[in-house]
């Protein structure tokens, strides 16, 4: 879903990473809860970041969204040239 939003709706695209930016602590909390080290950006998210998905067993197996995230980054980099600024939403 991002690729399109970052295409077509840049603006969008870069309130969807400052999103995460400003949600970081608590993918740092969902990491530490499962035992890993750094992020853990959740499945379903609530205003914190912190997994608020019903069912365990998919907000625990679901980590393949970092990866999401990450390719998010990159591709609005890429397709605008500019680096969001990641450092005052926080």
């Amino acid at each position: 879903m991002y690729p399109s939003i970052g295409l077509f709706y840049p603006q969008l695209a870069r309130a969807v990473l400052q999103y995460r930016v400003r949600t970081v602590d608590g993918a740092k909390d969902n990491a530490e809860k499962q035992g890993y080290k750094g992020l853990k950006f959740p499945w379903e998210s609530a205003v914190s970041g912190r997994e608020v998905c019903p069912e365990d067993i998919y907000g625990q197996q679901e980590i393949h969204i970092n990866g999401d995230v990450t390719l998010a980054f990159q591709h609005y980099l890429y397709l605008t040239q500019v680096t969001p600024n990641t450092t005052s939403h926080r």
